[in-house]
């Protein structure tokens, strides 16, 4: 059996049931959004003891880094989620735990 064919299984059963991936969504954006809040955070309470980090940093620069923690968050745990779904596809019952 083909690596492939293990994951277009897996989708359409997922296709059948989509709160999975909504929850998976969910939680990828909750967890962005926490991980800015404290970036911009860390940013602007830095900024109180030295103004001159504002000249630094702008506000396109911060919505590029939220952007991208968003991304590499999707992309992250997409990849993670494939090989650990496709590893646990391959072992038998008795070995999932």
């Amino acid at each position: 059996m083909k690596p492939g064919s293990i994951w277009k299984k897996y989708l359409e059963k997922e296709k059948k049931n989509c709160r999975v991936p909504r929850m998976l969504l969910t939680v990828i954006v909750v967890s962005a959004l926490i991980a800015d809040a404290v970036i911009i955070g860390g940013v602007y309470w830095s900024a109180t003891y030295d103004s001159s980090i504002l000249n630094y940093v702008t506000q396109q620069n911060m919505l590029i880094t939220a952007v991208s923690v968003l991304v590499i968050g999707l992309v992250l745990t997409t990849v993670c989620t494939y090989f650990s779904v496709t590893h646990c596809l391959k072992m038998r019952g008795s070995e999932l735990y």
